[in-house]
């Protein structure tokens, strides 16, 4: 009996199918579809992060800054920019939420004077208070 020569390139190796932690297998010939897979928390599509526009007027302000409890409270990780004469503005990536925010300006905490709502804070001020859906 002949036996076929050997190629000199070894195969790889067969890989097994393997079904999935969560019991979807994959799709065979004639088969129906494989089961959805369930996602981990982190890894589903739940609500959407939202694009935020802080813009505020203050005509004299040389610096302004946007603190909150999106950002704990640290001026420093909001700073606006002046868009025209005193305009200012930043947009934030924000996921769905409630918020609290003042801002600073100049080194001196200030309210939002558009806020449509406020509530009071520790310090005998108020915060304005944001929604994000």
């Amino acid at each position: 009996m002949k036996t076929k020569p050997r190629s000199s390139v070894p195969k790889a190796p067969r890989m097994a199918s393997r079904r999935s932690a969560l019991g979807s297998s994959p799709r065979r010939n004639g088969s129906a579809p494989a089961r959805p897979r369930l996602l981990l928390p982190e890894h589903a599509s739940g609500p959407k992060e939202k694009t935020v526009l802080f813009r505020v007027f203050f005509p004299t302000a040389r610096q302004v800054h946007l603190a909150g409890s999106f950002n704990e409270w640290n001026p420093e990780r909001s700073p606006m920019k002046s868009v025209g004469p005193g305009d200012w503005e930043v947009a934030l990536v924000l996921p769905p939420g409630r918020y609290e925010y003042r801002f600073v300006v100049d080194a001196e905490w200030m309210d939002d004077p558009l806020a449509g709502r406020f509530v009071a804070n520790p310090f005998g001020g108020i915060n304005a208070v944001l929604d994000v859906r």
